[in-house]
């Protein structure tokens, strides 16, 4: 059954012979007014199902939520109670997998005197455990915690240091050897570069075999480039450094965006904003682990339609042939959110791909992120309009959508919760939806500017769509 393509902004379009991407039905991870939306972030665990961490502004509370195939468990609480975590629009716990092994790190409020710590699922994120203290920060301030973990199972967790009275920024990184149960002292790993870290931009940490990056934008006499420190030995030295930035954007103040990155095949694959054009704007760069070279990079993400729009915020994931970035964007006025794929050889494919990832426009979608994986994209945002954290999954569709004929109909997604999409139609159509021994459930009419059918009102089950000139089964997950 074809699933069809995916929701177009008014101005993609979409190369002869191109894949776009199909999306699903959009679902509510939880009720944001009970569990907060703030910074949504996503990993997947074995069963390829994903976990969602996110907070609750006012509380500090930090909630997981896990997928069981059809909708959101409740989600858990991973902060105990009279536990306050630091919270932002730009800053906010992490998280990542190995298996059923799951792990956020988050940063304790009050600012100066919290630490970074750390709870841990073993059963795919249903459950976690205690909060554990992770930083091993003597004095001073310890925040801006990120996490990866390796191809053995060990997580290393970064986070930017300071000397008391907020002296001295740089990243360090502490390793584990068990899994998670513990970790190492603090390895300082930038201070080979001029300066000092950016002091309030959160910083990415990026793992393949032995090869292992943290990537942070750095101030050098208000210089705020975005800066990659590269290790060969397991995060044991950090030698090598370099700027993969290179757009020398001159900011008195702290921005408070950072990159988000992974390695595949060698190479370090790193989105960013800079308002170095004079506007926010997202960029992506490629960058061999192995050589210092100057990196292939600078590229920038598709810009909104109107020239005085911004663009931040954003994230990558994928491989070497399938990078998937999404970020925030305002065309108009609100943000919404956008996602576009590339390969590792051609960038000008993000420009043609591009498409708006929210159905619902009203509020402000933010804070997006992404995971890549056997072929699907997770995605999840922040939505100004209902309060909650929105999830969709989507797939690349070899649609070919300037040789599409109008009578080849695509209905998608399928299965779906609550609309169907119909394209192929070219003008009104009637049509009834049916079981599967012929009793008739509902009857109406497409019209061909809004071809979408609502099922909401329809119960769980596999049905027939019935139009004039073809029957197609159908699911109401």
């Amino acid at each position: 059954m074809f699933f069809g393509i995916c929701f177009l902004s008014p101005f993609t379009t979409i190369a002869q012979n191109q894949s776009v991407i199909v999306w699903e039905d959009t679902i509510s991870v939880a009720d944001g007014s009970v569990y907060g939306n703030t910074r949504p972030r996503i990993t997947l665990n074995r069963q390829n199902e994903p976990v969602v961490v996110f907070g609750k502004n006012g509380t500090g509370a930090i909630h997981a939520a896990k997928f069981n195939g059809s909708d959101f468990d409740a989600p858990v609480q991973l902060t105990p109670p009279g536990f306050t975590s630091y919270l932002a629009n730009w800053t906010g716990p992490e998280i990542d997998g190995f298996g059923d092994t799951i792990m956020v790190v988050f940063k304790q409020d009050p600012l100066v005197e919290g630490h970074v710590y750390s709870v841990r699922s073993m059963d795919g994120g249903m459950s976690f455990s205690d909060t554990m203290r992770t930083d091993s920060h003597p004095a001073g301030v310890a925040w801006l915690p990120n996490i990866a973990f390796d191809s053995y199972g060990d997580p290393s967790v970064i986070y930017m240091a300071h000397d008391p009275t907020w002296g001295h920024p740089r990243y360090v990184v502490s390793h584990s050897e068990d899994g998670g149960q513990s970790f190492l002292p603090e390895q300082e790993v930038t201070l080979n570069i001029a300066d000092e870290a950016c002091d309030c931009c959160p910083a990415a940490y990026a793992i393949e075999d032995n090869r292992h990056a943290l990537l942070y934008r750095n101030n050098e006499a208000s210089i705020r480039d975005i800066y990659a420190v590269k290790s060969q030995d397991g995060g044991q030295t950090f030698p090598d450094f370099e700027n993969i930035d290179q757009l020398f954007w001159s900011v008195s103040m702290c921005p408070s965006t950072g990159p988000d990155a992974f390695i595949d095949q060698g190479n370090l694959f790193a989105v960013t904003a800079s308002r170095a054009s004079g506007r926010y704007r997202c960029y992506v760069s490629k960058t061999d682990m192995v050589n210092t070279q100057t990196p292939a990079g600078g590229f920038m993400l598709p810009a909104p339609q109107s020239s005085v729009g911004n663009a931040n915020f954003p994230r990558i994931h994928g491989n070497y042939d399938s990078l998937f970035v999404i970020w925030q964007a305002s065309e108009t006025s609100n943000y919404e959110v956008y996602c576009a794929f590339g390969t590792a050889d051609d960038y000008s494919l993000f420009e043609q791909t591009k498409s708006q990832v929210n159905i619902q426009t009203n509020g402000t979608q933010s804070s997006p992120d992404i995971y890549y994986k056997d072929g699907y994209i997770h995605a999840v945002f922040q939505d100004g309009n209902t309060g909650n954290v929105l999830y969709r999954k989507g797939r690349l569709s070899a649609v070919n959508l300037n040789e599409l004929n109008p009578s080849e109909l695509l209905v998608y997604p399928n299965p779906a919760k609550d609309i169907i999409n119909i394209t192929g139609l070219s003008q009104d159509t009637p049509f009834q939806i049916l079981t599967l021994d012929g009793k008739k459930i509902t009857q109406g009419v497409i019209e061909n500017n809004f071809p979408y059918i609502s099922i909401e009102n329809i119960n769980r089950g596999v049905y027939f769509l019935e139009l004039p000139t073809k029957k197609i089964k159908i699911e109401k997950q």
